[in-house]
């Protein structure tokens, strides 16, 4: 199965697996059970923010975005210590919030992924600056990269790096 199947499965229907969303409001139990992480490939799992059945996540009142940044850097590492993992993947939103911001913070790279046109490029240059900005409070830096998906077909790579180079 290719992986835009797997991913849409996931995403899109309702879970009971861990989410960002779940691990943050201390949700590790579904009754006496532990929620299980999804599992894309042994020993690689997919965090999604959140399941479409879940209520939507509010910020913390009051806090500032380097103290919330450790406390989800300290929530991954328990989990990912509890359940061996050596790497996780968190599917952020991808607004201009606490929980997006927090979770590229303590992420190594982080991969914005963008369509190839103006209006979608220009939201993406948004996000980048955002992050850019906040992690001036932060000694950690991460690394940031852009996927640019969805090409149609009369469009080329060549194409898009000529349009995109200026930017």
């Amino acid at each position: 199965r290719g992986a835009s199947s797997l991913f849409s499965r996931w995403t899109r229907n309702p879970h009971k697996n861990f989410t960002l969303t779940r691990l943050l409001r201390d949700e590790a139990m579904v009754g006496d059970r532990p929620r299980m992480l999804i599992e894309v490939k042994p020993g690689f799992y997919l965090m999604p923010a959140s399941s479409p059945d879940e209520s939507a996540w509010t910020p913390p009142q009051g806090t500032t975005l380097p103290d919330f940044v450790e406390d989800l850097r300290s929530k991954i590492t328990e989990l990912a210590e509890r359940f061996d993992i050596a790497c996780v993947v968190l599917d952020c939103f991808c607004g201009l919030d606490l929980l997006t911001t927090a979770g590229a913070t303590v992420s190594d790279h982080t991969v914005i992924v963008n369509e190839p046109d103006i209006v979608t490029f220009s939201g993406a240059i948004f996000l980048l600056n955002h992050l850019e900005e906040a992690f001036t409070e932060l000694e950690k830096k991460p690394k940031l990269h852009f996927v640019i998906n969805r090409l149609r077909g009369d469009q080329s790579a060549e194409q898009l790096s000529m349009v995109y180079k200026e930017n």
